[in-house]
């Protein structure tokens, strides 16, 4: 395994709108995007995803996800959406507090086979807006068939306060 992720993009947000992170073509088959200590500028928001494509963000109502939600403070839950504008990547609302970070994992499938559907995969650990710890484990699909160039990043509202993002290619 050693040497099978080559760093394709790095971006670190300061009071960023949104992340970008590029290209996805066809030098990989999957893609793996980690997200580390990732906090809102507006408190008790989500963080959200989208595909771009060559004429940019792709916000037809065709996001559909499912995750596993597992929580310190409340049990299991189920978050899901079907008919999205985006998917939706932390089931429970990031804080602006001390602490209140988000960090994941997500692998991205089909990005460039225009004859499939771009999916991801996550696992995520977050410390909520109430101080109390959440992960996530599920996925997702964009249910239209075009191949897809960036995936980008954002709060449900207002900007990311700060926050390390990361795409690599898994070497084929």
């Amino acid at each position: 395994m050693a040497g099978s992720l080559i760093l394709i993009d790095s971006e670190t947000a300061s009071s960023s709108g949104f992340v970008l992170l590029n290209p996805l073509d066809s030098t990989y088959n999957v893609y793996k995007i980690v997200f580390e200590n990732v906090v809102p500028a507006t408190d008790n928001v989500k963080l959200h995803a989208r595909f771009q494509n060559g004429s940019g963000d792709v916000t037809s109502s065709n996001y559909d996800f499912a995750h596993k939600v597992l929580k310190t403070a409340s049990g299991f839950d189920n978050d899901a959406g079907q008919g999205e504008t985006a998917f939706e990547l932390t089931d429970q609302e990031l804080g602006t507090g001390t602490q209140q970070t988000g960090n994941g994992v997500m692998y991205l499938f089909n990005t460039s086979n225009s004859g499939e559907y771009s999916m991801y995969t996550l696992e995520s650990v977050c410390i909520d807006d109430n101080g109390n710890m959440f992960g996530n484990q599920g996925g997702g699909v964009l249910e239209v068939a075009e191949a897809h160039t960036a995936i980008k990043l954002y709060m449900a509202s207002g900007n990311i306060a700060s926050g390390e993002f990361k795409l690599y290619g898994m070497k084929k």
